[in-house]
């Protein structure tokens, strides 16, 4: 382990206490840090690993660890057990990141090169991706909370938006439920479910360059997209700020 690390059980495994690891051969590199059952498992899935990080490297925003590698507070002052505003800022991040910066309105379904290739992987994992390929209002919000590390386990039923809402309120450790009756009492990052469970979306607050404070996507006519807050928003359905990362 690292000589100046502030808590030795902060990084039980991971590459940093693999030694030579950055020149090791991916598969067994994975496998000195996984220790699978299956020593080669890994190997037949590099091509397709090298594919999703060709498209998503560029375009993929920085998303700080819960712990430095020193074991210490992370780079960007996020930790573990911080509330809604430390993980909110990666929620949006990433969302802005997924839909398209402008509302391109009905039957609209190209999907941005981001969010494709993050349904391609997540396809690839038996994960939820909705309908139409990630073409979906649950899809969307799921792929954001889950890759941002938001929270990983995110609709553990993989699910439609009926089983993302029973997840929440399963989940009052992580989630606070509240009504607004405006934008001031919202905070982005926040998700939205529709009282009927028929639709979700995120609230991200003003984004330079996003022309819109929601993102969304819809149930097969609609990619994720920028959009706005309308009246629904705030007599049609309940509001879920994640108060915990872990």
């Amino acid at each position: 382990l690292p000589s100046d690390l502030v808590n030795p059980g902060a990084l039980k495994k991971g590459l940093q206490n693999i030694d030579g690891w950055e020149t090791m051969d991916p598969n067994d590199a994975a496998q000195a840090v996984q220790r699978s059952g299956y020593p080669d498992a890994y190997r037949t899935r590099l091509d397709t690993a090298q594919q999703i990080i060709d498209k998503l490297y560029d375009s993929s925003p920085a998303v700080a660890l819960p712990i430095s590698v020193t074991g210490g507070e992370s780079a960007t002052g996020t930790s573990a057990n911080q509330c809604s505003g430390a993980a909110s800022g990666t929620i949006v991040e990433v969302a802005t990141t997924y839909a398209w910066p402008d509302f391109k309105g009905k039957y609209y379904i190209e999907r941005t090169p981001a969010y494709a290739a993050a349904i391609t992987a997540a396809e690839a994992n038996g994960e939820y991706v909705g309908y139409m390929h990630g073409v979906d209002c649950g899809a969307f919000v799921t792929r954001v909370m889950r890759d941002s590390g938001a929270d990983p386990e995110y609709n553990s039923y993989e699910g439609e938006v009926d089983y993302q809402k029973k997840y929440l309120e399963e989940h009052p450790e992580k989630y606070y439920k509240f009504t607004a009756s405006s934008t001031a009492d919202l905070q982005p990052g926040d998700v939205w479910v529709q009282n009927e469970a028929e639709h979700t979306y995120l609230y991200v607050g003003q984004v330079e360059g996003f022309n819109g404070d929601l993102a969304e996507a819809s149930y097969g006519t609609r990619a994720p997209m920028a959009s706005n807050t309308r009246s629904g928003s705030f007599n049609n359905g309940s509001w879920y700020r994640l108060i915990t990362t872990e």
